[in-house]
């Protein structure tokens, strides 16, 4: 999660494994004069659209040095699936230092609601444009997530399970 606020850019990343056993932890808030200020251990809640596990907000809570809490609120404003053109997570149609000759370009439209690209969306990283709040100022940035298989905290108990709706 990169975001950019005027005072300070903030960066977080978490994984998980199913029984929510965390494997990286990084939160760190980057000031203007260079200095980086560790925020303690995050912890998310994410609230997802029913029927899916398309996250529509989120509140990651964080503490600064001096103990005090920071807690950024996101709003998912609109997503793009990694793995749909752009080489992430076993796209079939392109993958990142793949040699395509001397001068190739190329370019592909998608549509994420035909079935049988809608259907490879759940199963891959994809990054969504957030608007984020923090201490009150407003921030921009990015919520990059997934969430595939179990994953005990969240409450989804294998491959199949969305939020209730």
């Amino acid at each position: 999660m990169p975001l950019r606020f005027e005072s300070c850019a903030l960066i977080v990343i978490l994984q998980e494994n199913p029984d929510g056993y965390r494997t990286l932890s990084n939160a760190k808030r980057v000031w203007p004069d260079g200095r980086v200020e560790q925020l303690g251990w995050p912890r998310a809640e994410i609230g997802f659209e029913p029927g899916t596990r398309r996250p529509t907000s989120a509140a990651i809570h964080l503490t600064d040095r001096a103990g005090k809490p920071v807690c950024v609120e996101i709003q998912i404003l609109t997503s793009v699936p990694l793995h749909v053109g752009a080489g992430y997570n076993g796209d079939p149609d392109w993958s990142h230092g793949r040699w395509m000759g001397r001068n190739w370009s190329s370019a592909s439209v998608y549509d994420l609601t035909a079935p049988e690209v809608a259907g490879r969306i759940p199963w891959g990283v994809t990054d969504h444009l957030a608007r984020a709040t923090m201490d009150g100022e407003e921030g921009w940035g990015l919520f990059e997530h997934a969430s595939i298989g179990r994953h005990d905290p969240t409450g989804f108990a294998d491959w199949s399970s969305v939020a209730p709706g």
